[in-house]
């Protein structure tokens, strides 16, 4: 919102968190809508994804950035059984198919639907490359640094398991542009 306040845009693009399980409606109608992987935390998608059409003007678009399952299978994983509980929010994660199904139930048209997996691992990859040089200077730091190095170790574990489901396919990065049409007349 700060941005938005910056650019003059306050009352014309208004950021704000909105809890998918209040019983608050939202506050206005709105022409665009995002959602950067965030839906894969609802717990109660059909709920949310049919508010945010309602609220949706004619003709807007909605995207959406998830994480979704590679197939049902991919919760008994051990992998994915341990990226599950080492997510700091509770994930409710479900496979591109029924996030298909559940938008286009709400009425969306689906423009785009595209598993971006490989996108993700790689900036993945690109941005834990220097993870090594860091921790060095780190180790190599006057000031104790080993809670910092500690952090740091744990957050690239938890990135480098994120990854490896991905690459295996229990876990997908997937895109999806969801378009209202307009009521006819």
């Amino acid at each position: 919102m700060e941005l938005s306040t910056k650019a003059g845009l306050e009352s014309k693009a208004p950021i704000q968190h909105y809890d998918p399980s209040s019983e608050e409606p939202f506050e206005r109608t709105f022409d665009r809508a995002y959602s950067k992987e965030a839906l894969y935390t609802v717990e109660d998608k059909p709920k949310l994804l049919k508010n945010l059409f309602d609220n949706l003007k004619d003709s807007g678009l909605f995207l959406i950035n998830d994480y979704t399952l590679g197939n049902m299978d991919a919760l008994g994983n051990k992998d994915v059984q341990k990226w599950l509980r080492q997510e700091p929010t509770q994930p409710y994660p479900v496979p591109s198919d029924v996030m298909e199904n559940l938008l286009t139930n709400c009425g969306y048209i689906l423009r785009v639907n595209e598993d971006i997996t490989d996108q993700y691992v790689d900036m993945i990859a690109r941005s834990w490359a220097g993870v090594g040089e860091v921790i060095e200077s780190l180790t190599n730091h006057p000031e104790d640094q080993s809670d910092t190095i500690q952090r740091l170790v744990k957050e690239a574990e938890f990135w480098m398991l994120r990854s490896k489901i991905m690459k295996e396919g229990h876990l997908k990065a997937w895109r999806f542009l969801a378009y209202k049409p307009s009521e006819i007349k």
